[in-house]
């Protein structure tokens, strides 16, 4: 018996990837718009993480190292600000008031 690593081809890898993280793209996409009504930073994030999705994926299906590097410096960007806003929510938790400012609603 032998165990594969993958049951994806290698062949078609690329094209597994794109379309798992274009799945993911538009369940984000919807929390997109729903994060219109919350803070600023947190909607900074959301949309981020959507565009990150939607490049990598690009990058994948174009087996493009340059495009896949474009989204790995926005994967970073939201990661940066998420760190901010946990930040945020963890010392407003301890001291009982906001201390780090998220920014109003972008919606309202």
């Amino acid at each position: 018996d032998t165990i594969y690593a993958s049951s994806v081809p290698t062949v078609q890898a690329n094209d597994a990837n794109s379309l798992l993280l274009a799945v993911f793209a538009v369940i984000t996409f919807y929390l997109a718009i729903a994060s219109l009504r919350t803070d600023l930073v947190l909607t900074a994030i959301i949309w981020l993480i959507f565009i990150g999705l939607v490049v990598l994926s690009v990058g994948a299906v174009a087996n493009s190292v340059d495009i896949t590097e474009a989204g790995g410096w926005i994967v970073l960007l939201f990661a940066v600000l998420a760190w901010y806003h946990a930040a945020g929510d963890i010392i407003e938790s301890t001291f009982g008031r906001k201390v780090l400012p998220f920014g109003p609603a972008p919606l309202r």
